[in-house]
C-alpha cells in the first residue's frame, strides 16, 4: 500500500461565524479535490484536523459529503 497526498486544501483564518464545521470541511474537501483533480469516488480515506477551542459545536450531525459531486 502506497499512500499519496495528491491535494489539499484550509478554510480561511479568523472568525468564521456563518460557518459550521461541517460547513467547513465540506468547503474545504471540495477545494482539495478541486485542487488534486480528482473526483470523490477516488479517495480512500481523508485525514483531517480541526481547532476550535469550543467556539463551536465539535459533533456531526450527518457524514460530511462533498457537495455538488
Amino acid at each position: 500500500m502506497t499512500a499519496c497526498i495528491v491535494g489539499w486544501a484550509h478554510s480561511q483564518f479568523g472568525k468564521l461565524s456563518d460557518e459550521t464545521v461541517e460547513s467547513l470541511i465540506v468547503k474545504v474537501t471540495n477545494d482539495a479535490l478541486e485542487h488534486a483533480g480528482i473526483g470523490p469516488e477516488d479517495v480512500d480515506e481523508i485525514v483531517l484536523g480541526h481547532f476550535n477551542a469550543g467556539f463551536s459545536a465539535q459533533d456531526f450531525h450527518r457524514e460530511p459529503r462533498a457537495s455538488g459531486r
